[in-house]
């Protein structure tokens, strides 16, 4: 075998060296521990003949421990711990040199917080797996990727960023199988900017190197695929991380999640400005710099790190911790412009959700006007609150045993419920209202009573649902019913745009200006400031709110956040 040129890519030989144990059968033994936990970690203790306990007797949710006791001699404590990390592909949580009745051993103790399904191999914290196939190097990683997509994992390519894994990754099954190796060039000159690599395992390579040696290969050449993941994060998982990186990043453990904040300080970033009709430019901002952050600070702890969810339940957990370490944090909370603090939206990374940070509750949320300058949303331990899109504090990053879901539509008498999926986990819920046709400011009234607003559309396809609903009772000639929105357009707004929709009913100005206005004038000119849907013409109307008598309505709001636990019993079991 030879180094081939600066376009090829790697290869690693590995043993397979089985461990030994006392005469009894692993199905005995795993019967003994009737609780959840990570079977290749019960495989491991049983090969060492260890003992699995609760780390805090009673508490589950501090996790597991396997403590064995090996016949080999070190010196010290220290070189005890370094003979654990060399043996254990686990968090080792002590390690003792001891003389026992004139014996030396050694006494390991390694905990194990995460659960992989049972074909996956764990090492520290991430799930293994061979899967069989010849690939090139290019289909070998599109073939983990796409495991992400099957079974809802951050399935990649598997990283060998430590030679130690050299020793884990021997447990495998392996004849020869691509991964990625980050930083080539320190191991070849002419490996600069190459990362891919094969582990080979067998004897049909014939050159004089030890195994585990890195060899490169074509890219083209056919060899299994190594797929990783990182499990769902568990409690504790997390009381571990902030134990061990607290002097790194202060990590506060609530009942759900833990947080830390950047040691940066950070701000929203303005991506544009938008001409809206009265010649005003407005200003356009996102947070994905926030996210990149947290998400990198999770890399390098080996977790998936978010933004924290601007949302109250995550915000009073926050402030009974105390956020004490700064007066402000930020989250990855905002509002473009508009005067309401409905507008703010957040979004939920791990489940992919937009959510809303403030439900509608009352009648008081139709009359929000303090919130026209603010545009990011920040924590202090007193109160929720928007800010300048200027203002700069770190932000709060968090690891989550949970994620954020909807709960159902809830029913409402008097009201036909539509409730629609808008994508990316987010749902809505519309309140029609067939039977009692009355005036604009009534309507908000009604709407609000059930905890909603006058209600719009982000898609052509959710107007379709609502509209295959509305029949109504009354007024039959002309087939009016009030909706959300203001006039002249106030969020969102671009050059030509008369309406936007109010208290955060829709993110999509754009489909209600380019919607079909059949039938009337679509205009912000003779103090027009509502709009409807008329359904015999299939079109939205724009109005002064004294232009008609009474017209049916429709009423939106999203539903209640609720936590799903992220439970390791809920891991799949994948093949």
């Amino acid at each position: 075998m030879k180094r081939f040129g600066a376009h090829l890519m790697l290869f690693a030989l590995l043993l397979f060296v089985p461990h030994l144990t006392a005469q009894r059968s692993f199905a005995d033994y795993y019967k003994q521990y009737p609780f959840q936990l990570d079977h290749s970690a019960i495989k491991i203790c049983f090969l060492l003949d260890g003992e699995i306990q609760e780390v805090v007797p009673g508490n589950d949710n501090k996790g597991h421990k396997c403590t064995i006791k090996s016949n080999i001699w070190t010196k010290d404590d220290k070189h005890a711990m370094e003979y654990c990390y060399s043996r254990i592909p686990h968090h080792i949580i002590e390690a003792k040199s001891e003389n026992v009745g004139g014996q030396l051993i050694t006494k390991c103790t390694f905990q194990v917080n995460v659960m992989c399904p049972p074909s996956y191999y764990q090492i520290l914290g991430r799930c293994y797996k061979v899967y069989p196939g010849r690939f090139s190097y290019a289909s070998a990683k599109k073939y983990c990727e796409d495991l992400s997509v099957k079974k809802g994992s951050n399935a990649r390519l598997a990283e060998y960023y430590s030679d130690n894994l050299r020793v884990d990754l021997s447990q495998l099954s392996l004849d020869s199988v691509w991964v990625n190796v980050p930083h080539l060039d320190t191991l070849y000159a002419n490996g600069k900017g190459k990362t891919a690599a094969v582990y080979v395992l067998d004897t049909a390579f014939q050159y004089d190197l030890k195994p585990g040696t890195i060899m490169m290969d074509d890219e083209r050449s056919n060899h299994d695929a190594l797929c990783e993941h990182t499990p769902p994060m568990t409690m504790a998982e997390m009381y571990l991380l902030a134990e061990r990186y607290n002097e790194i990043y202060p990590i506060h453990v609530t009942e759900t999640g833990a947080s830390f904040a950047t040691s940066s300080y950070m701000t929203i970033t303005q991506e544009g400005l938008n001409e809206t009709n009265q010649g005003a430019f407005v200003p356009k901002f996102n947070t994905q710099a926030i996210r990149d952050v947290c998400m990198s600070i999770g890399n390098v702890i080996n977790v998936k790190s978010y933004p924290l969810v601007s949302i109250e339940e995550e915000w009073e957990q926050e402030r009974v911790n105390g956020l004490r370490n700064h007066r402000f944090h930020l989250t990855s909370a905002f509002k473009n412009d508009g005067c309401n603090h409905l507008e703010y939206k957040d979004w939920d990374s791990i489940t992919e959700t937009q959510v809303p940070v403030y439900q509608m509750k009352s009648q008081a949320d139709l009359h929000d006007k303090d919130h026209c300058n603010a545009h990011s949303f920040s924590f202090h331990v007193e109160a929720r609150l928007p800010t300048m899109a200027a203002m700069r504090a770190p932000a709060l990053c968090t690891l989550h045993s949970f994620s954020f879901g909807y709960a159902p539509c809830p029913v409402n008498a008097g009201f036909e419920l539509v409730e629609f999926d808008r994508g990316n986990g987010t749902k809505f819920c519309h309140y029609i209202e067939n039977d009692h046709p009355v005036r604009y400011e009534e309507a908000k009234v009604k709407c609000s009573e059930i905890k909603s607003g006058l209600s719009g559309f982000e898609s052509p396809a959710e107007f379709s649902a609502v509209a295959k609903r509305i029949a109504p009772k009354t007024n039959q000639f002309d087939q009016h019913y009030w909706l959300g929105g203001d006039i002249p357009c106030k969020v969102d707004c671009r050059q030509g745009y008369v309406a936007s929709w109010t208290f955060g009913v829709s993110r999509n100005t754009s489909f209600l200006n380019n919607y079909n206005h059949l039938g009337y004038e679509w205009t912000d000119q003779k103090n027009f400031d509502t709009i409807s849907f008329r359904k015999d013409v299939n079109a939205f109307h724009s109005h002064h709110h004294n232009d008609y008598a009474k017209m049916n309505f429709v009423c939106g709001r999203y539903p209640e956040m609720v936590t799903v636990k992220n439970d390791i019993k809920t891991v799949k079991n994948t093949s």
